[in-house]
């Protein structure tokens, strides 16, 4: 009994010293950790969607809200080439934590209106730039939707609160030309999104 046991044992070890040498041998506890000195292309956001320092934000037809935040609203008044006054009343894609993170949001409303915030997620005034954009879309005199994209310090962007589920702001615009050119208009606007 004492034999057998004794050769069950060996053969046991045996099989580990055959298993280890196959697969090679575990990196020592001492190596250190290798680390990347290349900036990351973009911002994880708390769902771990990755924003892009080009600051588009995920289209409309996105799941939906993935984000700590799943309802809110916003406003938009356009005076100047266009009046008008745009209440978005439902979060239709959300990506939201607080610094340092990233922000996806966008409202929308009646008829294709829509109010958009994309980029890295920040507190207090901050200039739209490539890597921080807010767009939206108003319906025009002709009935159609007039396009705005400010990546160039056009708007000017606050957000307060900051807060994991609770966040807001306002924001305003001076002579910002919509994406075809034909309209320029100074901006108002507010908004606001909840856990």
């Amino acid at each position: 009994m004492r034999r057998s046991l004794v050769i069950a044992v060996g053969l046991t070890l045996g099989l580990v010293a055959v298993a280890c040498s196959r697969g090679g041998s575990p990196p020592s506890p001492s190596t250190p950790a290798q680390t990347s000195s290349t900036t990351p292309a973009g911002v994880t956001g708390g769902a771990g969607t990755i924003i892009n320092p080009s600051g588009s934000v995920p289209p409309t037809s996105s799941p939906g809200i993935i984000g700590s935040v799943s309802r809110g609203t916003a406003s938009v008044t356009v005076t100047g080439g266009l009046n008008a006054t745009v209440a978005l009343t439902k979060l239709s894609s959300a990506v939201w934590a607080p610094p340092p993170s990233g922000i996806a949001l966008t409202w929308s409303g009646d008829r294709q209106q829509s109010l958009s915030i994309g980029g890295p997620s920040f507190t207090s005034q901050q200039p739209t730039s490539d890597a921080r954009v807010l767009s939206f879309g108003v319906l025009g005199s002709a009935g159609r939707i007039v396009r705005f994209r400010s990546a160039a310090g056009e708007c000017l962007v606050t957000i307060n609160p900051a807060l994991p589920d609770d966040m807001g702001g306002v924001f305003t615009c001076h002579r910002l030309a919509s994406s075809d050119g034909a309209v320029t208009v100074d901006v108002q606007g507010t908004f606001s999104a909840t856990g």
